[in-house]
């Protein structure tokens, strides 16, 4: 199934362009590893888009260039009927080690 969600204008000075992608890996360390969508728009807005199955962690942000604290990082779970499980990191790391642990059994 596509998740899509919209993004507004921004100014390409202060902020990256709008992303998102669900995590392929987690690795011990702490570093996730995402097989990113794409975004379609540019400044004046547009839509990041990624397939996903249902069980899937997605990621979906902006980040501020300046450091500032205007960064946007959402995390969630992909319900089986598509909607999204609001969730944050620690609970979306959580669901990833559980479900890895499950797949090694």
């Amino acid at each position: 199934m596509k998740i899509t969600k919209n993004f507004g204008s921004y100014d390409p000075k202060r902020f990256s362009d709008p992303w998102i992608g669900k995590v392929i890996d987690w690795s011990g360390d702490g570093n996730r590893k995402l097989d990113w969508g794409l975004y379609f728009g540019d400044e004046l807005g547009g839509t990041v888009e990624i397939d996903v199955d249902p069980g899937d962690i997605v990621g979906i942000g902006q980040k501020d260039k300046w450091g500032g604290n205007r960064t946007i990082s959402n995390w969630f779970i992909v319900e089986k009927n598509g909607n999204l499980k609001n969730t944050n990191t620690s609970g979306a790391r959580q669901i990833w080690n559980t479900r890895r642990a499950l797949r090694k059994d």
